[in-house]
This record gives C-alpha cells, sequence and structure tokens, in this order.
C-alpha cells in the first residue's frame, strides 16, 4: 500500500510497480481474503496435518489455491510463508546488506531490526510460533545419522532417490548440500549409487575449473578486473573497471562416434554480458587448452561446439589469458539480437 507522509493511504501497488515520489511510504496491508485464508490453511497444515512443505505445496495445487501468476506452489514458496515474521505482523529490516554492487551477504542477528506490531497480522503470533517450534523439532535439531537413516527408509521405499522423492518427505536437496556437501555425498553415505552421480562429478569440476580461472584473471589483472555476483541464483561474472561485464563459460571436452571430438556448452537461457570468454578443455578434460572471446549467446538448452563453429568464428582465440583485457577494451562487440 502506498501513503503519504502523513500516513494517508494513496493506493494499492500491483505487482512490480514502485513508489515514484521520495515522501511517499510503502506498508504491508492484508491481501484478498481468500488470499489470507490460504495463508492461515498453510499453517494449519503444517501444524496440525504435520504436512511437509512439498506435501503442503501439493495439497495447495490438488485444491486449486492461487499463487503468483498462476504458477505452482512449491516447497520453497510454503517455507518462505511459515517462517516470515511478516505473518504475524513484524518488520524486519537490515537482515542483509550489498554496497557498491558487491554480493548480498547476510548481516548478524543480533544487527536486525525489529519492529513487532509494524501492521496487521495474517495469523496470531502464537500461531507463527508454534510453526518455528515444529520446524525445530523437525528439522533442524536432528543429527545427521537421523536424517541418513530417513534417507536409507525413503530409499528401501521407492527403490530409487530423486529430488521430487526428497521434497515429498520433506528433505531438501540444499538441506542435503549443507549437510554433507552434496547429495551425492550423501546418497554415497547410504550406499546408494545414482546414475547421475557422474555427471554431477563432471558439473562440480567444470565448476572449479571455471572459479580457478576466474580468479587468475582477477590476480593478472589487478584493480582492472573483478568478479561481480548478479542476483541470487544468477551465475556470477567478470566485470572490468570501466563496467564491461564478461561471461565465462568452461566447456568440458567429449568425444562423439560421428563428429568426433567437441565442446559442452551448457545452457545459458537468461545470460546478460554481451562478451562471453569461452575456455575449452583438452581431451582428459584436466586442463582448458583454448580461449575464445566472442559475443553473447543464450542457449536454451545444451548444444556441442567446435573451434570451426560460426559462435567462436565471431569472436577472436586468444594466445594466452595476458591479451584477454586489451582485447576487451579494444574490440567492437556488436551481439546479436
Amino acid at each position: 500500500m502506498l501513503v503519504s507522509a502523513d500516513g494517508t493511504r494513496r493506493q494499492q501497488l500491483s505487482t512490480g510497480e514502485q513508489k515514484s515520489i521520495a515522501t511517499d511510504r510503502v506498508v504491508l496491508v492484508p491481501g484478498p481474503a481468500n488470499e489470507v485464508l490460504w495463508v492461515r490453511e498453510i499453517y494449519r497444515l503444517f501444524i496440525s496435518d504435520n504436512k511437509t512443505f512439498a506435501g503442503t505445496a501439493a495439497e495447495l495445487d490438488q485444491r486449486g489455491a492461487p499463487f503468483l501468476q498462476g504458477k505452482r506452489w512449491s516447497d520453497h514458496a510454503v517455507k518462505r510463508i511459515l517462517t516470515h515474521p511478516k505473518y504475524k505482523g513484524t518488520a524486519i529490516y537490515n537482515r542483509t546488506t550489498e554496497r557498491l554492487c558487491s554480493k548480498s551477504r547476510k548481516v548478524p542477528e543480533p544487527e536486525w531490526i525489529v519492529v513487532p506490531d509494524a501492521f496487521e497480522p495474517l495469523v496470531e503470533p502464537r500461531t507463527f510460533e508454534a510453526a518455528q517450534e515444529a520446524l525445530r523439532l523437525r528439522f533442524w535439531h536432528r543429527s545427521n545419522e537421523q536424517v541418513l537413516e530417513q534417507l536409507k527408509s525413503i530409499l528401501e521405499t521407492h527403490g530409487h532417490l530423486s529430488t521430487a522423492i526428497l521434497r515429498l518427505h520433506g528433505l531438501s536437496p540444499g538441506g542435503l548440500n549443507h549437510r554433507f556437501g552434496s547429495m551425492i555425498k550423501a546418497y554415497d553415505l547410504i550406499g546408494y549409487q545414482t546414475m547421475y552421480k557422474k555427471t554431477a562429478e563432471n558439473r562440480l569440476h567444470v565448476r572449479k575449473i571455471r572459479s580457478e580461472l576466474m580468479q587468475q584473471l582477477v590476480e593478472m589483472f589487478p584493480g582492472r578486473v573483478s568478479i561481480f555476483s548478479w542476483a541470487w541464483r544468477r551465475r556470477n561474472c567478470l566485470k572490468l573497471r570501466n563496467g564491461i561485464k564478461v561471461a565465462v563459460r568452461v566447456c568440458r571436452s567429449i568425444k562423439l562416434v560421428t563428429k568426433g571430438r567437441m565442446w559442452v556448452l551448457q545452457a545459458a537461457r537468461d545470460e546478460r554480458c554481451r562478451i562471453t570468454l569461452v575456455a575449452g578443455m583438452n581431451p582428459e578434460n584436466t586442463a582448458i587448452e583454448a580461449f575464445y572471446l566472442t559475443t553473447r549467446l543464450k542457449n536454451p538448452c545444451k548444444v556441442h561446439i567446435t573451434e570451426n563453429s560460426e559462435w567462436l568464428q565471431r569472436g577472436v582465440r586468444l594466445e594466452d589469458l595476458r591479451s584477454f583485457y586489451e582485447v576487451v577494451m579494444t574490440r567492437q562487440w556488436d551481439s546479436p539480437s
């Protein structure tokens, strides 16, 4: 709700709208009555019916509960509703900080600014606290051994494990990653070998090589090249001193029966950088053998490329990384639409 400096309500903002006058303020108010009822139903399903996040999301979809722009409910959406203090009328500021386009980081809880009864609650405070207690008993206070026992039980029930199955039983991939380092390591601890293990290992290896490459460039050009992080869940990139951003794509090498050796370019549906640094790995995938600077490519799915690919031919091959900065700064980069 948009309000004036003296507290007079001006209008209710629609999704994506922002205030335009500096003296105006934005406050939270209850939404449509039917949506408020669904929020309260989420708390009831979780507290009284012992539903998991995924189980609650599935029931909401089944019962036709409205969500953002017709999207399906997710366990993440349910968790946010159950854990965000705004639903009990409490406003919290200074939970994160992001200065001068740096990566967002969490602020220690003692430094948060908490304002109780800042606006009308959607659930009673005691209901909110009951949900937090249920969360602590159900998830946070369990040992690694208890989680592994649950994984074994789920495996015996279904015969295999997947992200969808884990969420149905109240386990999140992110939680397993936090506890054990990765889902694959958790699977190894219970003796489960997934067919996707090799794929996951390859992905982690490429991420490691990419991170080392970006750090190497930052060290080669101190003060001129830095690592820039976009918003949550978006791949980071390199940023030059003049503001130019360069995407970094590391490609594994594979050998196809019909086409021979090629590089695997993973999907990037929302690439924003006009310039891309492509690093092709050697046949053993132990090191990078070729560097290319070229234009932006938004590929919605995985593609196979060679050094003769049209996209690479639009750019320039670097003899070594020492020429990276000069080429980026002096070449004209006209990205195709």
